[in-house]
C-alpha cells in the first residue's frame, strides 16, 4: 500500500482481521492516485472514497463477520455510480471470514465463486497490475 504522506499510483490491498482500517484511511486519503483496490472481506462503507478506482471485492459466502449480502450491496452501490469500470465482487461458496485470503491471494481459488457473482477468472495480481493512474 502506498506509505502515508507519500501518495503513488498504487495498488490496495487488504484482508480479514484488521477490520479494513487501513484500507478505509488509505483510500480516505489516497483515493485520487491509487490504481486500484482488492478488498477481502472488507467492511461496508469502503465504497464512499472510491472514486474512479476499480474495485474488485472478495468475500466467502459463510462469512459469518462480513455478510456476504452486504458486500454485494456495497459492490451494487459502487456500480450505481455508472463508472467507467464495473466494480466486482466474487463469493467463494464454503469459505469463511478467517480463510478467505488463502484461495485469492494463494490463487487456488482461480475459476471459483457462486455463479450468480463475478468468477475469480484472473489472477487478482494480474488484474491489479493491469490499472494505472498518471
Amino acid at each position: 500500500m502506498a506509505p502515508h504522506g507519500k501518495c503513488k499510483p498504487e495498488s490496495a490491498v487488504d484482508g480479514t482481521g484488521r477490520r479494513n482500517a487501513p484500507t478505509a484511511a488509505l483510500l480516505a486519503a489516497c483515493f485520487t492516485c491509487l490504481a486500484d483496490v482488492a478488498a477481502v472481506a472488507a467492511a461496508q462503507g469502503v465504497h464512499r472514497t472510491l472514486g474512479q478506482t476499480p474495485a474488485w471485492a472478495f468475500i466467502g459466502r459463510n462469512d459469518a463477520t462480513v455478510h456476504y449480502e452486504d458486500q454485494v450491496d456495497t459492490v451494487d452501490s459502487i456500480n450505481a455510480c455508472d463508472l467507467p469500470e464495473r466494480a466486482k465482487v466474487t463469493v467463494l461458496d464454503g469459505i469463511g471470514h478467517n480463510n478467505v485470503e488463502q484461495p485469492i491471494l494463494g490463487l487456488s481459488g482461480l475459476g471459483q465463486g457462486v455463479p450468480e457473482y463475478d468468477l475469480y477468472d484472473q489472477s487478482i495480481y494480474d488484474w491489479l497490475l493491469q490499472h494505472s493512474r498518471q
